[in-house]
């Protein structure tokens, strides 16, 4: 397995790429991030021929306290700056994100919703210091 990554001169991460061996096939994948106000509003992934394009809507007036959420997950850098709304691959939605949040606003679950009507939750607690 080789990697690399490349962040923009702001800390995000703009381009990750990986070769593996894979019982005697090289696979190869070269990702390419673009933000929008602080968010990735687009990962282009290219892999032995296919591309594939996966888009991000974002709660604007939800600010990201995740850190670690499944999107970030991904990225090594700064993370987005708002909460996402939904994603979409290849033009077609997969996951619309849901929240819910304690009563100083911190998000204590997160929903993702595919276009089967399948749910993926995430719980998250917080703890005062």
């Amino acid at each position: 397995v080789s990697q690399s990554r490349y962040n923009d001169a702001n800390g995000y991460l703009i381009s990750q790429n990986e070769s593996i061996d894979f019982f005697g096939t090289n696979i190869t994948t070269a990702r390419t991030y673009t933000y929008t106000s602080g968010n990735v509003s687009k990962m282009t992934v290219e892999s032995n021929g296919k591309t594939t394009v996966t888009t991000y809507e974002y709660y604007t007036d939800k600010t990201n306290k995740l850190v670690n959420n499944s999107i970030d997950a991904i990225f090594i850098g700064k993370p987005n700056a708002n909460l996402v709304k939904t994603e979409t691959v290849d033009g077609v939605v997969a996951n619309n994100y849901t929240y819910e949040y304690d009563s100083k606003g911190n998000p204590t679950k997160q929903t993702a919703t595919d276009a089967n009507g399948g749910n993926d939750v995430f719980a998250y607690g917080w703890t005062c210091k």
